[in-house]
């Protein structure tokens, strides 16, 4: 598991730390998305925006926000209005190589898991949701920080990164673990039958322990790492697997119930149906005027009777 960092700094500084070398080679980077879109097409487009945020070649240099416009202030933030839901983009930039590096190396591993297990189309909009659960998580801890008198550094401190999504991911990915992932992460391994629920409740809780020690060891090994944002993404991804499983459990009944009803709905228009069908066919022969000879052929007197109902 890679280390994830969302750095915050003055906001003074951070042109200048954006403005440092950008060496990244661009044809290993274009293979590799080449790759990643083979298999997980959503995680190459995470990467590809994620660098061309960071490199902004051509046009985009004057049509991407600047650093200072979208920097994320957990306590000048206002999420409930408009102008700042755009802060929720900050997770796109990064101040240097190393930092951009680090998170996409991580996103590779994960976007891979993840995407391949969920699809494509859950994983974005798990992602979607992360960013925004995220920074909310985030400010709401800061300003709890401030009640408690241990907050007034965070007032000249902006976080950009994507670690935040990236701890959110893996909080994801260890509440949702499957068999089927931990046999990737075994290189297609098979695992026995009678192994397979107890090795599973014991890679989701190593994923549990491994994630809280990197959050604590991001800390104390580098102290301009943003820890209630990597805190914030990290509680995001539980709740958002908590309210997925609530949410699907309540569509699921709501449909069963709805097709349930439909189904019954259904059953007795059709026997409406058949019923007022029986009813019109007897009422017709009933009418209908009937022909035939009495007696037999050698005998009887031969004669006709017509017979009509009354």
């Amino acid at each position: 598991m890679g280390s994830a960092m969302s750095i915050h700094m003055p906001a003074r500084d951070m042109v200048l730390a954006a403005s440092t070398s950008k060496a990244m080679a661009m044809l290993p980077g274009l293979l590799e998305l080449w790759l990643e879109a083979q298999f997980a097409p959503a995680t190459a487009a995470l990467l590809a925006a994620n660098k061309l945020v960071f490199f902004r070649p051509g046009p985009l240099d004057g049509i991407l926000p600047t650093y200072d416009a979208l920097a994320f202030n957990w306590l000048r933030s206002r999420l409930m209005q408009p102008a700042q839901l755009m802060t929720v983009l900050s997770c796109f930039y990064h101040l240097n190589d190393n930092h951009l590096r680090g998170n996409m190396a991580c996103l590779l591993h994960m976007g891979l898991l993840l995407e391949l297990s969920m699809g494509t189309a859950a994983f974005a909009s798990m992602v979607a949701a992360l960013a925004g659960l995220s920074k909310g998580i985030a400010a709401l801890l800061s300003k709890g920080m401030v009640l408690l008198g241990h907050g007034g550094k965070h007032y000249d401190y902006y976080s950009v990164g994507f670690s935040g999504v990236l701890f959110g991911m893996y909080a994801v990915l260890a509440c949702s673990c499957s068999l089927a992932v931990v046999e990737r992460c075994l290189w297609r391994m098979a695992v026995p039958a009678e192994y397979a629920g107890l090795l599973l409740k014991a890679a989701r809780a190593v994923l549990v322990l491994a994630v809280s020690a990197e959050l604590v060891i991001l800390q104390a090994r580098a102290p301009k790492v943003d820890f209630l944002a990597h805190l914030g993404g990290l509680l995001a991804g539980f709740l958002y697997h908590w309210l997925k499983k609530k949410l699907s459990l309540k569509v699921h009944l709501l449909v069963s119930r709805g097709i349930r009803s439909m189904a019954l709905a259904a059953r007795s228009a059709q026997e409406q149906l058949l019923s007022s069908a029986i009813i019109v066919t007897d009422n017709k022969q009933c009418r209908q005027t009937t022909q035939g000879s009495i007696g037999s052929r050698d005998g009887g007197d031969g004669r006709e009777y017509r017979l009509r109902a009354p």
